[in-house]
């Protein structure tokens, strides 16, 4: 009982945010984003990731078969989006209980199809850029009443096969402070998100970013880590930029919605490129009446669309400036 009264506590105590608003920041000078100095680590094991990267029709990974441990550490800097309404007071003391369905019922799946034996629960994916700064897609969080009534877990992932993810430490879950900045623009196709949590998260390191000077190109090779139809984590190399635009570029990368707001990285630097906004029509009707995932040749279909981060920079750097813990 007493253990239950200290859980229902902490909870109430972890619900509770900040709704001071935040006039809109002008963006004529773009800057480079300051990490965190423990996240100067981060990269010093890809020197040979783009030598490890598998091609193939569906090369996305759970977090357990990761071997790389700079991937493994840019995992537990991406959070999945839930609603606070999918959260509880866990059976466990400290823990929170995680709201998820069954993927292969919630979607009417094929028993092929890949993951089919997970549960969703995510709605968007977001990353770190600081330990309390986190970046996601526009049209995930378009005002601070959303942002307010949003979770973000970190850890939700396949830690060992066959271990489904149903619940999180108390430390694992986050809420949001303040809404620094959100964009949903269909003439520019803009569409990105600056949150500040309601507390840093001192075990991830958080991704460094493409400062706006270093323009990407077409065929760079890429990756995506984040949250597909709403599964536990998954990584997805094996992509590359088809197109560049001035504010988003196409791209070959394995998602599904859900990944919106993941971030997408360069293999070649590890450094956050854009952020998954939009893509092709995730599953189609196959034999028997379920449904099985669009496959597409490599160089077919709309392809999948990436804002630029260097949108986002002046708004980071904001978060930076005025909320660095």
């Amino acid at each position: 009982m007493v253990q239950r009264l200290v859980a229902v506590i902490a909870l109430s105590l972890f619900a509770l945010s900040c709704s001071r608003q935040i006039q809109e920041i002008p963006s004529e000078k773009i800057v480079e984003s300051k990490p965190d100095v423990q996240a100067e680590t981060v990269h010093e094991d890809l020197d040979q990731l783009y030598s490890q990267v598998i091609y193939g029709q569906d090369n996305r990974q759970d977090l357990y078969q990761i071997q790389n441990p700079a991937l493994r550490r840019m995992g537990y800097a991406t959070a999945a989006l839930f609603k606070t309404n999918q959260l509880a007071v866990g059976a466990a003391s400290g823990t929170i209980a995680l709201q998820t369905e069954s993927f292969r019922r919630a979607y009417n799946l094929c028993p092929e199809e890949p993951f089919v034996d997970q549960n969703i629960g995510a709605f968007c994916s977001g990353f770190l850029v600081a330990p309390n700064v986190l970046v996601t897609a526009g049209h995930c969080i378009e005002t601070q009443a959303e942002c307010e009534k949003t979770a973000f877990v970190f850890g939700f992932a396949m830690r060992e096969e066959g271990r489904y993810p149903t619940q999180a430490r108390y430390d694992e879950v986050y809420r949001c402070r303040e809404l620094v900045y959100s964009e949903l623009n269909e003439d520019t196709m803009a569409d990105f998100a600056v949150v500040i949590l309601d507390r840093p998260n001192p075990r991830a390191y958080p991704l460094k970013i493409n400062p706006a000077s270093r323009p990407i190109a077409q065929n760079t090779p890429l990756f995506v880590m984040g949250y597909p139809a709403g599964l536990p984590l998954k990584f997805a190399p094996g992509a590359r930029v088809r197109s560049v635009e001035d504010t988003y570029f196409y791209t070959d990368l394995d998602t599904y919605g859900g990944n919106s707001g993941s971030a997408v990285l360069n293999a070649q630097t590890g450094r956050v490129e854009g952020i998954l906004v939009r893509g092709d029509q995730d599953f189609r009707r196959g034999d028997g009446g379920c449904r099985e995932s669009n496959r597409c040749d490599q160089n077919d279909c709309d392809g999948e669309e990436v804002t630029h981060i260097k949108l986002a920079i002046p708004y980071i750097q904001y978060a930076l400036d005025h909320f660095r813990q």
